[in-house]
Order: C-alpha cells, then structure tokens, then sequence
C-alpha cells in the first residue's frame, strides 16, 4: 500500500519532484567532484614523490652482512629488501606500511643498528597517511585543509537539501495529518518519507557521481594544456571503483541526514496540528533603515523577508561567505608570495645567474669547462658541488660575539652535544672547481697554499639561511679565527672515526656567487674540487655549473651553444633565469585557476541553496506579494523588493569578508618586509571583483526569473491559499 501511496504522489507531483532530484543530483556530483579531485591530486603527489625521490620507504644507510640481510627478510612484514649497486644503503620495503616505524625499531634492535643509521622516506610515508609518533609528526595542513573542506561540503550539503525536503515534507502535512488521523504511526509516516527519498535519489545520486568524474577528468586535460605549456609532466587520471562506492555511501548518508531532520520533525506533530498548520507567526524584528534610504520601503520589506528566512538561507550565506572569503584570501596570499619571493629569490639571485647547467653524469673535465667560459657573452662560469657532514666545535672555539650573545644555544634551540659538553654542528661544503676556488681565494685576499692534504675557507657567519649578498650586519662571526685550525667532518655520529680531515686557510664573510641557500646555523665551508676528491667518504654526484653573461639578451645565444658542447656527452638539464622567471608566473597563474575552480564550486553549493530557497519557496510566497499587491505595491515595487533580496543576499557575504582580509593584509605585510604600498600596487582587485560581480549577478538573475513567475500569478487566488 505505502509503495503504491508513493509512486502515486510521485506521478502526480512531477514539478516537484524534478525540483528534489535536481537538488539531490547537485549534491551528489559535488561530493564526487570533490572527492575524485582531492583523490588524484593525493595520488599524483604520491608518484611525483616516487618519481623525484624513490618509491623506497626504508633505508640502512650502513653496509650489512648477507646473514644480517636474511635476517631482515625474515621479518613478517618485509615485503622486499633490495641493496644499492654499491652496497652502501639497504632499501627495505613492507607489505603492511603503517607498521612500517614499530617495525624497523625491531629490525635495529635485533641486529644493533644506531637510529642514525636508519631513514625514513617521510615525504612518502605522510603522503599515505603514515605519521611518526617519536618525531611528533601529524597531518600536514594541506591534507588537513582537503579534509575540512570535504566535511563543510557535506555539511552545506546537508543543509541546502534538508530545505528542500523540508520545503517537499511541509508542503503535505495536511496529507500527511490525515494519514495519521486514519491509523498510519510515526514510524510509518518516517517509512513514507524515506522511500519516497530513495526512490527520488537513486537514479540522481549515480548520475550526479558520473558528472563529476567527468568534470575532474576535464579539469586534468585543462591542466595538462598548462603544465605542457610549462614543459612539465602530464598529470594522469586516476580512479579507483572503491572511490565511486565511498561516494555513493557518503552521498546516501548525506541523503539521509538530509530527510531524517525534518522527517523527525514532522513525525511529532499530532494528526491536528498537521492539518490545522498555519502560516508561521512572525515575532516583530527591528528595522533597517539604511535599506529604507538605499531601496525606500521595499528594501526595508527585502531586509525584513530575510531575516525571517535566515535559518533556510543560512548554508547560502555560509557557502558564498567561505567561496568569497577562501578566494579573496588565497588570491591576496598568493601576491604577497609572488612579491616575496621576487625580493627573495628573483632579486636576489638576478647578479648571480643567468644559465644553470645541472649534471649527474661523469666527472665535467676542465676542457669542457674550459669551452664553456670561452662562448661569447659569458662572463663568469663555476663549477661546483654540494655536501653535509657533521663536525664537533667546542665553546672555546666560538667568536666572543656569539658567546656574548647566549653561544650557540640561543640561535639553535635544537643544538646537540658530545658527551664532552662539545657542539655537534651541521656543515655544509661547496665545492667549487679549482680555478674558481682560486678567484673565490684572489676575492678574499686569501692566500692559496696548495697542499697534498684537503683545505677549505670558512664562510664565518651565523645566522639564518646564508646566501650570497646577503646583509652582513644581520650575522655574527661563528667561531674565532684561528691561523692553525683544523677540522674533522664526518658523516655519522655514531662512526666519528671515519673522518674528514680539513685545514682551514682563510676566512671570509661572503657566499661564492652561485644560486644556493644553505642550512640555518650550519658552518659553511668553501674547499677545492682537487680536496673533494681526496675524500673517502664523499656522497656529493650532481655537478652544477653556474653562469653569468654579460647581457640578457645573450642569454638563448649561450644556452644553445652549451648544448652543442654537452649534448653528446652528458646527461644534463639546463635552465635560464629570464625562462624559469616566466614559468614561475605561469605557475601562480595555474595555482590561481584551480583555487578559483574550487571557491566557484563552493560558491555554486550556496547559489543552489538561493535557488532551492527561492523557487522552493515560491508557491508559499505567493500569497505574500499579492498581499502587497493588494494595498497598493505596483509591479515594479515587487520587482524592486526581490532585486532588494537578491543584492542583499549576494553583498553580504563580500561585506563579511573585507575586514578579515584587511586583518590578513596588514599582518603579512608587517612581518614579511613587505611594504603596504607594495601589495596594494599589485593587489587582485579586479579578479576578485570579477568573481563578486558574477556571484551577485546570477542571484539577481535567479530573482528576476521569480518576480517574472510570481507576477502572473492571479490575486484573487493567492489570497484564497492559507500558505504565506
């Protein structure tokens, strides 16, 4: 009986069931739309990862024994163990990755290995949700950013289709009152509804799932037309069915949520209350009388109408106010980085390169060196290398300076210490080849005495990240200058013995001119290409050649006549400042698009929500603007109250917005050295604009199309409905 009681109703009500399945369909192609995008974006991070940095998720980075290495394979949840060609590290890979930390702690353990000795591929293991607990790691705020926006999509969801059920329910409760005056129980009353919903939302919630699969695989063609623009890699489409189920369940349980609040509601009432239900008693509210002077009194009415539906438009005002305020704020943050790092990076780096030449092939001979400073238009070219040991340097040998300042604690609050009491400090080493060591020496009027043993110079300066052309008056002298000192830099803390051994034969305050930032607070030594080679245990492969020209428009010229010298030999990548400045803008660009996609899909969710509520509602609003027609209000005041409406409804959201973005813009600028009059020059008030206007554009529209339909209604029997 209740299923033929529901296919009856639906046969009879075709208007408003298009109007709920259309809701439903939106909700669900939104919630797949999200996320599928949040999905492949998860995965292309994690091969991006795999294909930059390995897809390995263990290592020993210490030369193990084959009954050592059996003894690893053995473990339950080793999946693989493979060893480097030089055997100097042991990649471990497990079947069950989330015991991957509890696991290698057993693994050293058992077979005596220093916590130093084992590493972790971190960067993969968080991509897949894997957080160590002794390094207090935990969701990065990116991926706590896609789960919020997930639940206050769901959530805003849940709203706007409740008020189309609500609208759907409320519309029969005399129906429904009957039903229970002849014998029908709450519970069945709730039956009715939810087989009504499934039956609406079945067909919606599967096709609104293939919409938005499709639109996320056109958002990845879009966004492979701009990374091949870049020269970069196609982003690939990634779906798994598991995904299409968690959707559907997730929309389903939004569904539900969505019939089971007002169906509780409805459920409650006695049979008379429900057949008896009349219009809703109107408490007095305040008026509005800058409206009054904007609109005259049908803005004041406009005001009044929607602070007495505020709780039906209130995932409108939610959603709009979230779409508006995420975009304004994004678009102002991403400025301020491109500013940043213009003064950080482009400026800063814009007298140190022109063309950088990175190669992990066969050492880079001087000969080929050698053709690369003849080309024409070159004005400076270095080779060099980077590495990081570690090296122990006592309080003694510390410059008074940092010792008056606190020492080296208060620079570094995660400094470490020998059971000496004696510091053990981070070194970064550039190797520079031999005739630009010699130059680098000429510069600091530092004498070369070339030695049968490794030397180096001591960039002598504390402080943040060091570079070159930095402010010498932000940093201190590190340690105190000594003629006759020499250090020993070592990889391991626990294997000191296997040492570096380096003589120190100058000091200087200035970074070698190449494009590099070095660790905070480390010791920065500059030695010869000649000395690293004689290390035992250098780790450094990739060569870097660094170029300066003489004019920029040279630069093309040059590149391409580096590639006649090396295109035959080497492996090699080459970019120029003027190229890779241009790709640096096309991809905040790209950056921005996507943010504008995902804001205009939040900002669609509260249009639909306008558009549930305006047209949901319009039967009962009928009775209302003939009302006023009846005293007197012309057709242009109706038409005039709704734009009211819609206005207020689209500005409100910007209004809310603004103090909390000129918050955001006064406290970047005041502690990220830039200036006010910086930002506002470049500020993106017509992009922002641009979204505002189209947002408050398609409401009006949206209003319009109601005052068109609520205008033909006849007077004489709207008055007669007892719905207002």
């Amino acid at each position: 009986m209740w299923r033929d009681y529901t296919i009856n109703y639906i046969k009879k009500n075709k208007s408003m069931i298009i109007f709920v399945m259309i809701a439903v369909l939106v909700a669900s192609m939104f919630i797949s739309l999200l996320s599928t995008l949040f999905y492949n974006m998860w995965i292309d991070d994690i091969e991006r990862i795999k294909a930059t940095e390995g897809d390995w998720q263990a290592r020993i980075t210490i030369k193990l024994n084959q009954e050592e290495i059996k003894e690893i394979n053995n473990f339950e949840n080793v999946e693989e163990v493979i060893i480097s060609e030089d055997s100097s590290y042991i990649n471990i890979y497990f079947s069950k990755i989330s015991r991957i930390y509890e696991d290698m702690n057993l693994i050293s353990e058992k077979l005596n290995i220093s916590k130093e000795n084992i590493e972790y591929h971190s960067s993969l293991l968080q991509k897949q949700f894997v957080y160590s607990e002794e390094k207090g790691e935990k969701p990065t705020p990116v991926e706590i950013f896609y789960i919020v926006i997930i639940m206050m999509m769901c959530i805003s969801l849940i709203l706007m289709i409740k008020n189309v059920f609500s609208f759907f329910m409320n519309s029969r409760t005399k129906e429904l009152g009957i039903l229970q005056s002849i014998g029908a129980t709450p519970k069945q009353i709730k039956v009715i509804m939810f087989q009504e919903a499934t039956i609406l939302s079945i067909l919606p919630i599967i096709t609104g799932n293939v919409i938005g699969i499709g639109l996320v695989i056109a958002f990845v063609k879009y966004a492979n037309i701009l990374t091949s623009q870049l020269g970069r890699a196609s982003m690939e489409f990634h779906y798994n069915i598991i995904i299409f189920f968690i959707t559907f369940i997730v929309t389903i349980i939004t569904i539900f949520i969505s019939i089971w609040l007002p169906a509780k509601k409805i459920s409650k009432l006695e049979p008379i209350e429900l057949i008896n239900k009349k219009a809703l008693k109107i408490k007095k509210v305040k008026k509005y009388t800058i409206l009054s002077k904007i609109f005259g009194v049908e803005g004041e009415i406009a005001r009044k109408s929607i602070y007495i539906r505020r709780k039906e438009l209130r995932t409108s005002t939610i959603c709009l106010t979230l779409s508006f305020f995420a975009l304004s704020i994004f678009l102002n943050f991403m400025t301020l980085s491109e500013i940043s790092t213009t003064h950080t990076y482009w400026n800063r780096f814009q007298n140190i390169w022109d063309v950088m030449i990175e190669t992990n092939s066969e050492k880079i001979d001087n000969k080929v060196l050698k053709s690369i400073r003849e080309i024409e238009g070159v004005s400076k070219t270095i080779l060099y290398k980077t590495d990081t040991y570690k090296t122990i340097i006592g309080e003694k040998l510390m410059s008074e300076e940092l010792i008056s300042k606190g020492g080296y604690e208060q620079f570094n609050k995660e400094a470490k210490t020998n059971q000496e009491g004696e510091y053990i400090i981070n070194s970064s080493v550039i190797i520079l080849d031999d005739e630009s060591f010699d130059s680098y020496c000429q510069e600091n009027n530092i004498d070369n005495i070339k030695k049968d043993y490794p030397v180096g110079i001591i960039v002598n300066k504390i402080g943040g990240v060091l570079y070159n052309g930095c402010d010498d008056t932000n940093f201190i002298p590190f340690i105190e200058e000594d003629e006759n000192l020499s250090l020993n830099l070592f990889k391991n803390i626990d294997d000191m013995k296997n040492s570096e051994n380096i003589e120190i034969i100058g000091y200087s305050k200035n970074v070698p001119e190449i494009r590099e930032d070095f660790e905070i607070y480390s010791l920065l030594i500059v030695i010869p290409e000649s000395s690293y080679n004689n290390f035992k245990y250098s780790t450094s492969i990739t060569s870097f050649i660094n170029i300066k020209t003489q004019e920029d428009k040279n630069i093309l010229d040059i590149e391409d006549n580096i590639n006649d010298i090396l295109s035959e030999k080497f492996n090699y990548t080459i970019e120029n400042r003027i190229e890779s400045y241009n790709t640096n803008v096309q991809i905040y660009e790209g950056y921005k698009k996507i943010i504008t996609l995902i804001c205009t899909i939040i900002a669609c969710i509260g249009i639909s929500n306008v558009f549930a509520n305006v047209f949901g509602y319009m039967e009962k609003r009928k009775r209302e603007f003939a009302e006023y027609q009846s005293i007197g209000v012309t057709p242009k005041g109706i038409a005039k109250i709704l734009l009211a409406e819609g206005i207020f409804i689209g500005v409100r959201p910007i209004i809310i917005s603004i103090p909390f973005n000129i918050l955001f813009i006064l406290l970047t600028t005041s502690n990220g050295g830039i200036t006010l009059n910086e930002f506002l020059k470049q500020m993106p008030i017509f992009k922002t604009s641009i979204f505002a206007v189209a947002m408050i554009v398609i409401i009006i529209i949206m209003y319009y199309i109601t005052s068109k339909k609520l205008l033909k209604v006849n007077i004489a029997d709207a008055l007669k409905s007892d719905e207002i």
